[in-house]
């Protein structure tokens, strides 16, 4: 008869050093239990097989929320449960549109962030017929052309 045991370390942080705050992606549907790959993966715990006893131990995994969470590397098994059990952290970054500022400025600027291919809000928005307007559009009217621009407001 032979007993192996585990040594598990659930009280210390992978690296109490690393107070860098990361974002660990929890997916929808994941159970805790699944994400001990991914965590181990990013250095956020010591292997799965820890992760997986640290649940076995009593941890309630099943409070996990999906979405982003803040995460460090000196966190202890305990706090990283008790953050991905948190509100996720949104992924919403501000914008603004600044009033006067034509479709090919809006266009650059959300090209400038990386957030769309030059040109696409410009074709997004080129044609009116693609939208249901809460107005009429006057034939005599001189922005009747095929284009949203003066109809759009920051």
């Amino acid at each position: 008869m032979f007993l192996v045991l585990f040594a598990c370390n659930f009280g210390t942080a992978p690296d109490p050093a690393d107070n860098a705050d990361r974002f660990f992606d929890v997916p929808a549907g994941a159970t805790a239990r699944g994400l001990g790959a991914s965590l181990a993966a990013e250095g956020l715990v010591p292997s799965a097989s820890d992760w997986t006893w640290f649940l076995r131990t009593g941890a309630d995994g099943s409070c996990i929320k999906a979405g982003r969470h803040k995460v460090r590397r000196s966190m202890t098994a305990s706090a990283l449960l008790t953050s991905l059990c948190g509100a996720p952290v949104p992924k919403d970054e501000p914008f603004t549109v600044v009033e006067g500022w034509r479709i090919r400025e809006i266009d650059e600027a959300l090209a400038a962030k990386g957030w769309i291919q030059a040109g696409e809000y410009a074709a997004a928005v080129a044609d009116v017929s693609a939208y249901r307007l809460p107005f009429e559009r006057k034939a005599a009217d001189p922005k009747a052309n095929n284009s949203l621009e003066g109809y759009l407001y920051p």
